[in-house]
């Protein structure tokens, strides 16, 4: 039995049940049923804001469902934008690389670029260079073109020499052919003459008179090495003498010395030995010096004329030792000489050959005539 129903059953009774009493006993259907009785317009208003409440808490559940709907989609939403900002990440990672690679692209791009540009200043200079020369090569065709124009002309000339000198030829070539037909005997005659064994004793004449030649050459070099020999022996003894001499000159030009200095100590002792017999006190001092003069002139003379001739020795040998190295330098330059000069006999007996070899005889008939070539 509902509540509406109790109070419209009870509705004559005129008992007032407290409203808070109500809401106490309200949690058991059968004791409001039995017990309470409570006005039409409180059970109205109580279903008024029953139903309220109810349109309340389903206008929030909508409201929740909505709220987690939206959670929902804003979840799906931060998926979608976590996936791309994973995805953006990756393309950033991807444009970063290829960054480096650009970067280090430019790189080697500006240095391809300084290498072209110092390709294009020598380029430009080299068009500068052509530029010049095609300047000087159009002056050289203008030149050119001046001579095409003189030979053109020249060339007319020449046309109508070569016109006249065609009919001169004819005339020429008909009295050749008379000339012809009446020496063909002598021609005979001459080609008679020489024949082949006498060609070959001419190609035997040749090889002997190379052969002459070339030992006459051999000869001539042999010839030369032993005066070349012998002029360089003559020299370094030339050269050894003349040294030895003028160094035995200076030693013996010190011993003279020496000795004179001999002489004036003697003299000294003299007058020392004087001074001893004339003076006491100026004796023994000249004594003195005397003897000491003596001493070093024999010492000074001695050892001058030996160090002289040591000296001498010694830097005659150098003088020797430079002369050889000297000598053996122009041997060396004299032979290149001579080979040189080998080389080009050798080069005129190859072209002596060459000749011999090209003057053969042509046996041959024209027009019914044989003829020597």
């Amino acid at each position: 039995m509902s509540i509406l129903n109790t109070v419209e059953n009870n509705s004559s009774n005129k008992k007032v049940v407290p409203y808070n009493s109500f809401l106490k006993d309200i949690k058991t259907m059968d004791k409001i049923e039995k017990t309470i009785t409570v006005p039409v317009s409180l059970v109205e208003n109580l279903c008024c804001e029953t139903l309220s409440l109810v349109k309340k808490y389903k206008k929030q559940e909508n409201q929740i469902s909505n709220v987690d709907d939206k959670n929902i989609s804003q979840g799906n939403q931060l998926t979608d934008s976590s996936k791309k900002i994973k995805k953006l990440e990756k393309e950033k990672l991807n444009l970063t690389t290829k960054n480096e690679k650009l970067e280090s692209q430019t790189i080697t791009l500006k240095a391809k670029n300084k290498t072209l540009g110092k390709e294009n200043v020598i380029l430009k200079q080299g068009n500068e260079a052509l530029t010049v020369e095609n300047k000087t090569l159009g002056k050289e065709n203008i030149t050119l073109r001046q001579g095409n124009e003189a030979l053109t002309i020249k060339n007319e000339i020449l046309e109508r020499e070569k016109t006249e000198l065609n009919g001169k030829n004819k005339q020429v070539e008909e009295k050749l052919k008379l000339s012809q037909e009446n020496d063909q005997e002598k021609f005979k005659n001459i080609q008679d003459k020489f024949d082949d064994k006498t060609f070959q004793n001419n190609e035997t004449l040749i090889d002997q008179v190379q052969k002459v030649i070339i030992e006459n050459n051999q000869q001539s070099i042999g010839v030369i090495k032993e005066k070349d020999e012998e002029i360089k022996t003559l020299k370094n003894e030339n050269i050894i003498e003349r040294e030895g001499a003028k160094w035995a000159w200076l030693g013996g030009l010190i011993g003279g010395g020496s000795a004179a200095t001999a002489v004036g100590s003697l003299a000294s002792l003299v007058t020392g030995i004087v001074a001893l017999s004339t003076t006491p006190v100026t004796g023994p001092v000249g004594l003195a010096i005397g003897g000491i003069g003596i001493v070093g002139a024999v010492g000074g003379a001695i050892g001058g004329s030996a160090g002289g001739g040591v000296m001498g020795y010694f830097i005659s040998k150098k003088v020797k030792r430079d002369a050889i190295l000297q000598e053996e330098q122009q041997n060396k330059e004299r032979e290149a000489e001579k080979d040189k000069k080998i080389e080009e006999q050798n080069v005129k007996i190859e072209e002596l050959k060459v000749e011999r070899t090209s003057r053969t005889i042509v046996n041959g008939k024209k027009d019914g005539t044989s003829f020597l070539k």
